[in-house]
């Protein structure tokens, strides 16, 4: 829709940009008529509306095995919008904090158990088959806190808005 200074609608636009909604956690999608995006999955209609189902959202905590370092932010904001990203694949960073070497593809996804969670918090153990970068679906802000295996560690934008930490090989709490 033109709305809010947003372009007219576009089923292209939306192909590219689908998976914008995995990455935002977008579990539903209510539309005025049908859609033809890939992933998504009928679920019904409500007062003259079509409901689809993303099965493939992410969750508020996400790990991935690869990430790019995109600094300049026009730059990055394109990459995210383009259709190449991955957002369960890929972590997108604005600068290197040093100890981060960029991985290839190929890599298994970390397994995770969320042990409790609340307004404030989430609390998980991971075990990861290398290193990895943790994604947490909550708007980047330096001063948030994030302990792993007890310790205090760096966080960093990740994927331009969210707050992510690095993870190296083997099992965290």
């Amino acid at each position: 829709d033109a709305s809010l200074g947003r372009r007219p609608y576009s089923l292209e636009n939306w192909a590219r940009q689908r998976k914008l909604l995995d990455l935002l956690g977008v579990g539903v999608v209510l539309s005025e008529g049908p859609l033809d995006l890939p992933g998504l999955e009928l679920a019904g209609n409500f007062q003259g509306r079509t409901i689809y189902r993303n099965p493939s959202a992410l969750s508020k905590l996400h790990f991935v095995p690869q990430w790019k370092i995109i600094e300049d932010k026009k730059s990055r904001l394109e990459y995210l919008k383009s259709g190449l990203f991955d957002p369960s694949a890929e972590a997108i960073l604005e600068t290197n904090p040093g100890t981060l070497v960029p991985r290839g593809g190929g890599q298994k996804l970390p397994e995770v158990t969320v042990v409790q969670e609340g307004e404030d918090f989430i609390k998980a153990s991971v075990r990861t088959g290398q290193d990895s970068v943790a994604v947490f679906q909550s708007v980047y802000y330096p001063a948030w806190k994030v302990f792993v295996d007890g310790k205090k560690e760096v966080t960093m934008p990740v994927d331009h808005a969210f707050t992510g930490v690095f993870l190296k090989k083997g099992e965290h709490g």
